[in-house]
């Protein structure tokens, strides 16, 4: 990073000068299983483990102030890594030929392996940033069936989000305090909906209200971080007493042309509000870093049975954010995306992908105003068994 942005767009020299170089890698397994106690009842349990690791290294340019911005020395190193583990144990009853209830019931955990912060040739870095969590989650939906096209569902739980490496370590800028201590996010949800699927048309609605516990909000006005704002000082994610928010679901599916062409969408309207004030004025009705409006949609393509090409595309509403160089609120534009990919599959168990991300823009900017990846060539594997 060369500065940091001011006003009007303009670069000051404020923040870390130099290179940083990134090394991430993820690795998991998730495992199910299923067995059929009698024709009504249906037992199922798995276990989803995941593996995460970053580190990244800092080096001085050569000489910013005469232009050379080629990497220069090493100053200093973060790393961290966890492990992640999700169990879950789901029991289904068929009452009779119109009520059906699952209920299930998991626990979440995560294991902080190594949290390491500016580690150089002369210090060990900061090490006590080793945190663990572990929480539960539960639910219980109601489904009628009121013929073979049209169901209805109510649903009550319990659901958690577990902070990651990013939410706890993460110093975006240099303007925002590590956390390891950020408690666990816990939705206790309610919602109700109805789904029309006749084999060829799906058309489906969802209603939902939550209770939030512990809600994850960014707090304003501190003071410990490396790059601190002159008005407003450092930020740091942390948790709010409670909350609420409420949204509605709607979603629509066609399939053309004996199921060779299938044609989807969805939109997803969310309202929140937090007990606290996430933004330093801010009224406390304005989501900070997520879209009030979402919509998806997608066409794929199946010319034979082992092959479909899928053109996806999503539209993100604006939002809001803090801008820590500037101290001012900001309306990040909407955003459109647009993906497309192959697939494969030679084998039942077996699906091979190649595609593209992000065709129409490049170097849109969401989250906080950062740029994202730019456009993504992938191809991917996937063996089931």
């Amino acid at each position: 990073m060369k500065g940091g942005v001011g006003k009007n767009g303009t670069i000051t020299p404020a923040g870390f000068r130099g290179v940083s170089i990134y090394d991430d890698h993820s690795f998991g397994l998730i495992e199910t299983a299923k067995y059929q106690i009698d024709d009504t009842k249906e037992l199922q349990f798995g276990a989803n483990l995941r593996y995460n690791h970053t580190n990244n290294d800092n080096y001085n340019f050569v000489d910013a102030n005469k232009g050379n911005f080629s990497q220069g020395n090493f100053t200093d190193a973060d790393e961290y890594e966890d492990f992640q583990t999700s169990l879950f144990v789901q029991f289904g009853h068929q009452l009779n030929d119109t009520w059906r209830y699952v209920v299930s019931a998991g626990y979440d955990r995560v294991d902080t392996i190594t949290a390491i912060r500016k580690r150089s040739a002369t210090s060990d870095g900061k090490l006590d940033y080793e945190v663990d969590l572990w929480d539960w989650n539960a639910q219980t939906i109601f489904f009628a069936d009121w013929d073979n096209a049209n169901t209805t569902h109510f649903n009550i739980g319990k659901k958690n989000n577990l902070p990651t490496l990013k939410t706890r370590y993460g110093t975006p800028w240099g303007a925002r305090i590590p956390n390891p201590n950020l408690d666990t996010e816990s939705i206790y949800n309610t919602e109700i909906g109805h789904k029309f699927d006749n084999g060829s048309t799906m058309l489906g609605a969802t209603a939902f209200y939550n209770i939030l516990k512990n809600s994850i909000i960014t707090v304003n006005g501190l003071k410990g971080c490396d790059n601190p704002d002159k008005k407003n000082g450092c930020s740091m994610l942390d948790n709010a007493n409670g909350g609420y928010s409420y949204g509605l679901e709607l979603s629509a599916e066609q399939r053309l042309f004996n199921d060779r062409v299938n044609i989807g969408a969805n939109y997803t309207y969310t309202q929140k509000h937090t007990s606290a004030d996430s933004n330093n004025g801010i009224a406390l009705n304005k989501i900070q870093d997520y879209p009030n409006h979402i919509a998806n949609a997608f066409i794929s393509y199946s010319p034979v049975k082992q092959v479909d090409l899928v053109l996806s595309g999503t539209y993100r509403s604006a939002q809001w954010t803090y801008d820590e160089m500037t101290g001012y609120e900001n309306q990040n534009d909407d955003v459109f995306l647009m993906d497309l990919k192959a697939n494969f599959r030679p084998y039942k168990s077996l699906e091979l992908s190649v595609g593209a991300t992000n065709l129409l823009d490049e170097n849109y900017q969401y989250n906080g105003g950062y740029y994202m990846a730019g456009r993504r060539f992938f191809v991917t594997a996937e063996y089931k068994y």
